[in-house]
């Protein structure tokens, strides 16, 4: 029934959509048949060679990408639509993404990444999608317009606004139009003042064929002069300059919904919370370091693994952060945790609870501790003058005797004191 309804609504092609998907499968068999490595490996033995293989992998592994990315596009266009039908939530899916991840077999990250590329390139990128289905814009321009052209309103609206431009032959490639003197023939532009390449107006000069371009075809026309990192370049100074605010409005409203709950509850404790793209990618990347891969025999899923590994990583921190540089150990986490006054005076909340717990100072009272370090200081001072000094030397003895000089009763070593010990002659 299916196919049926597919031949019949497949006008534009002699067979239905699921026959030639079929066919797809098995053109890619054979390819696999034939291009695999034990066929490679067949060749080089039958006196091909590995250089002349080589070089045909080289000349076929572009097309072969071309080829995929088209039809990867293909598959994520038809997204939308399978969205919009709705039948996806009969099954008590939450989310599309959700139910995409678990319908295709991938991670919800790469199911929400294609969902999102399929919405974007039906509202906002008519001319991206068509560029990609033809195989004039690869890859990595469709994610640079994706991921930064339409994320505002402001930037979606300047993408669709239309722009009066001079066009060049590279220009009129890109758009998937015909170049100059091409089926239209006619070379003149929309708003009927442009004459084609070559032609001579009225003063004499030659005027170039002008067209109205959408900014997004306009932005299309850098894709075969600039590499994949210029052309992002250029999005991101497009978008930037259509709204400057789009990022920093962003920023500011993940930042305002960033938050982090830690609960104690029966058992453990509970967490939940959000956190900015930035912040999220550093927990990620500290995690990742700390978690390393699996050894054999370890069967926890990756959700504990990344539980242990957060314990792991807080445990570190705690072990580190009272550490004294120079000492070969630091001092234990259940005393630095337990009393802030341990921590070395750290600045924050631990500090100010370790001044009003040892000191009796509260917080914003931090000239009182100034005042009495002076204080002390002082007092220091006022003992060291009012105190004998001490010259460093010890009751000498008969082996070893320093030079003593004064009457009986009494003797002073040279130097800054006098001791009432009895003379002796030398």
């Amino acid at each position: 029934m299916v196919v049926e309804t597919e031949q019949r609504l497949g006008t534009e092609s002699p067979r239905g959509l699921v026959d030639v998907v079929a066919d797809l499968g098995r053109i890619v068999d054979e390819l696999v048949e034939v291009g695999g490595p034990a066929a490679l490996d067949a060749q080089e033995l039958a006196g091909a060679g590995a250089g002349a293989v080589a070089d045909r992998l080289t000349s076929l592994s572009p097309a072969m990408r071309a080829a995929v990315h088209r039809l990867d596009v293909l598959r994520v266009s038809w997204l939308p639509r399978i969205e919009a039908h709705g039948l996806w939530a009969t099954d008590g899916s939450r989310t599309f993404p959700a139910w995409l991840a678990r319908r295709e077999h991938v991670r919800f990250g790469t199911a929400s990444r294609d969902v999102k590329a399929g919405r974007r390139l039906a509202a906002y990128l008519p001319a991206t999608l068509a560029g990609a289905l033809a195989g004039r814009v690869g890859p990595e321009q469709v994610r640079a317009m994706i991921d930064k052209a339409p994320t505002s309103d402001m930037r979606a609206e300047a993408l669709a606004e239309e722009i009066l431009v001079d066009l060049g032959v590279t220009e009129l490639e890109v758009i998937g139009t015909g170049g100059p003197g091409g089926d239209d023939g006619s070379g003149e532009g929309a708003a009927g003042d442009g004459a084609g390449d070559g032609g001579v107006g009225d003063g004499g000069e030659t005027k170039r064929k002008r067209r109205l371009l959408t900014g997004e075809e306009l932005l299309l026309t850098h894709v075969d002069l600039n590499t994949p990192d210029g052309f992002r370049r250029i999005v991101d100074r497009f978008a930037d300059q259509a709204d400057p605010d789009a990022d920093e409005r962003g920023y500011r409203i993940a930042k305002e919904r960033e938050h982090l709950e830690l609960a104690q509850t029966l058992g453990g404790f509970h967490i939940k919370g959000f956190l900015t793209d930035e912040h999220g990618h550093a927990l990620s990347a500290a995690l990742g370091s700390v978690m390393g891969k699996p050894t054999p025999g370890d069967d926890r899923t990756p959700t504990q693994r990344r539980a242990q590994a957060l314990a792991d990583l807080a445990r570190r921190r705690s072990t580190t952060a009272g550490r004294v540089p120079g000492r070969r150990s630091g001092r234990r986490s259940a005393c630095w945790c337990r009393s802030a006054r341990w921590t070395g005076w750290s600045s924050g909340r631990a500090a100010a609870e370790a001044r009003v717990r040892v000191l009796g100072v509260a917080p914003g009272q931090d000239w009182l501790v100034l005042v009495l370090v002076l204080v002390l200081v002082l007092v220091l001072v006022l003992v060291a003058q009012l105190c004998p000094r001490p010259c460093g030397r010890v009751r000498p003895s008969t082996r070893s005797r320093p030079h003593w000089s004064g009457t009986a009763g009494t003797a002073s070593c040279r130097g800054a004191c006098s001791v009432g010990w009895p003379a002796t002659a030398p």
